[in-house]
């Protein structure tokens, strides 16, 4: 609240916690005009900073979070939120709800880097299908647990983080 008993919204609370010179930004969902607020904070040197949002694919991911920050009224060109996005997005994990005896559970189905799309805007390409990562990505990677084998597979520090790459039944499986 703002004190006087007043609710304060998502695009107010980001500019007052970057007051407090925060090492990384969590924000729990992204849904309007406070990604560009997102955006803006996380450019100048916040890394490890993470949001969730929803969208249908790992592709759909960079338009929609573009969408939601022009909703802002502050906000410049579609351009110009792309052009952030790319220098400020670097990973997208997309997770998927699964059924296992009955219980609803969200599994990791795909991690995708931020490359440079045929139009020029930043689109999400799968880390396995990636065969030349940018180094900024590949050190965020590495310092995660991430290490990435020969055969596309790769897998992270304590098995929480599985690709099956290359794997006929990787889709069935859910990795």
């Amino acid at each position: 609240t703002t004190g006087r008993g007043a609710p304060m919204g998502s695009t107010a609370l980001v500019p007052e916690a970057l007051r407090l010179s925060p090492d990384r930004i969590v924000i729990g969902e992204v849904r309007g005009a406070e990604a560009l607020d997102l955006l803006d904070a996380m450019n100048p040197g916040h890394p490890g900073s993470i949001c969730t949002i929803h969208s249908e694919s790992p592709r759909d991911t960079l338009p929609r979070l573009a969408r939601l920050a022009l909703r802002n009224p502050a906000s410049p060109r579609y351009e110009a939120v792309m052009a952030e996005i790319a220098r400020t997005v670097d990973v997208v994990l997309h997770l998927g709800v699964a059924s296992e005896e009955g219980v609803r559970r969200r599994r990791l189905r795909s991690i995708g880097v931020i490359v440079e799309g045929e139009d020029g805007h930043p689109a999400v390409e799968d880390l396995s299908a990636v065969s030349n990562r940018p180094d900024r990505i590949a050190a965020k990677l590495e310092a995660a647990g991430f290490r990435h084998g020969a055969t596309g597979c790769g897998e992270a520090k304590g098995g929480a983080v599985r690709r099956c790459a290359g794997r006929e039944d990787a889709g069935e499986r859910g990795c």
